[in-house]
């Protein structure tokens, strides 16, 4: 069996490194299946992309495309790859343009689609990245989901594709690396921060730094807070702060926020590990935070980890600075942990269905 796993943003690049953990023990065993990458090169700066490759010792992608977001110049590349290629199926993850492009391309290609986080919803039809889930979902053959809840949704929207519940790759990510980061991370030495207390914050989506008055509404609630924020900066965010130089100034002069590049795997978990808080419009990082049983507050109006809010380890307050205040100063407590997200395995499981089928 050859699949092709097409790859261009953050959360895509941390499990493809569980695929292929889980694809070379069965190599090992003399399975015969072989995952190679393409990368869409929607995610082309160091510490967006080649970082991860190194810090998780992902394979060098055997294809990759030029850079650039656009869904349709990346699926005419993806397309040509797997109609040269002809795999036996194609396979794409969570919600990025990578995720919609690779799609698009194996269903013009006659190429068999999986989808892995497939059946997440939001609710919130303007969203790109519920667009690209629910167009994904209608493409895909195979579609494992992270949470029984997401595979109601297919359930209940007559999904074609064969169902299953995986779990969360990013839950095996956190069982398997996040527990290096303690041994192999001395950022918080480096920050001057180990065995003091400081929030995370994350800002990437497209909703909050592509609207200057959403984005200036969160940051505004960040600089009013009294314990240190560590907010390591998403090339969305450094351009969206570039093109306002008036916010820029503030943050740089802010006695709150302290701005930090974009991380690596094991540095960011250490960050998220230790944080007494973590404030972040990110499904990933809102997820991670679940699974390191911290607080979190999700500066968005829905979100399509629900959940973790059920369960009070996160809350939701959209970009208001009075809202975001309040909830820092009453953070979710969550009373009971259990894993939604699976076992810590869904690399293993998704390996073994397609083998099986």
């Amino acid at each position: 069996m050859r699949i092709i796993a097409i790859v261009g943003a953050r959360p895509q690049f941390i499990k493809s490194a569980m695929l292929n953990i889980a694809v070379r023990e069965r190599q090992f065993a003399g399975t015969d299946i072989q995952l190679d990458l393409l990368h869409t090169g929607q995610h082309y700066d160091h510490q967006m992309s080649e970082v991860f490759f190194r810090n998780m010792n992902i394979p060098e992608p055997k294809w990759r495309l030029n850079r650039t977001e656009s869904i349709q110049e990346m699926s005419d590349g993806i397309q040509w790859v797997l109609e040269h290629e002809r795999p036996d199926y194609a396979l794409v993850l969570g919600n990025a343009n990578s995720t919609l492009a690779g799609a698009l391309a194996a269903e013009k290609a006659g190429v068999p689609l999986i989808y892995v986080e497939a059946g997440l919803r939001s609710h919130k039809a303007d969203s790109i990245e519920e667009y690209n889930r629910v167009e994904t979902d209608k493409r895909a053959a195979l579609l494992f989901c992270p949470t029984h809840q997401a595979m109601e949704n297919l359930k209940k929207e007559g999904c074609k594709g064969r169902i299953f519940f995986a779990g969360d790759m990013l839950y095996d990510a956190a069982l398997t690396y996040g527990r290096l980061s303690i041994l192999n991370s001395q950022l918080l030495d480096n920050l001057q921060l180990a065995g003091k207390r400081y929030y995370l914050a994350t800002l990437h989506r497209a909703e909050t730094t592509d609207n200057p008055a959403e984005l200036e509404s969160v940051l505004m609630a960040l600089m009013q807070l009294d314990t240190p924020v560590i907010m390591p900066l998403h090339p969305r965010t450094r351009k969206a702060l570039d093109a306002n130089p008036g916010l820029m100034m503030m943050m740089r002069r802010s006695s709150s926020v302290q701005l930090i590049p974009s991380q690596d795997y094991t540095d960011m978990s250490m960050l998220e590990k230790c944080a007494a808080l973590i404030i972040t419009d990110s499904g990933g990082v809102q997820k991670e935070a679940y699974f390191y049983h911290k607080p979190c507050i999700v500066v968005r109006e829905e979100t399509e980890y629900m959940e973790t809010i059920e369960a009070g380890w996160s809350v939701l307050t959209g970009t208001n600075t009075r809202r975001i205040l309040e909830a820092v100063k009453n953070p979710p407590v969550g009373e009971h942990y259990q894993e939604v997200f699976g076992d810590g395995h869904a690399a293993d499981t998704i390996v073994e269905t397609m083998l099986s089928i």
